[in-house]
């Protein structure tokens, strides 16, 4: 009789641990979604457009970081809104 409820309380407690994991995860990959959904589209767009001009400048001048060449002023620039 023993080894009937200790077979079934190991099998619960699998159960319960594996469904609290599952529940914990989701909640941690849901944490990173509504921190970047609080920002508002303009300032995702600016961030996306000194991306996309950092990695020109990157591109142009071979990797050198020049803050007075002109594509390195429009990411800053952009990077400032």
């Amino acid at each position: 009789m023993k080894k009937r409820y200790l077979k079934m309380f190991l099998i619960l407690s699998i159960i319960v641990c594996g469904l609290l994991s599952v529940c914990c995860f989701n909640f941690a990959a849901g944490q990173g979604e509504t921190t970047w959904e609080t920002y508002s589209q303009e300032a995702s767009d600016y961030l996306k457009m000194a991306i996309n001009k950092m990695e020109e400048a990157i591109n142009t001048y071979q990797g050198v970081n020049y803050p007075n060449k002109e594509f390195w002023v429009e990411a800053i620039d952009y990077g400032i809104y």
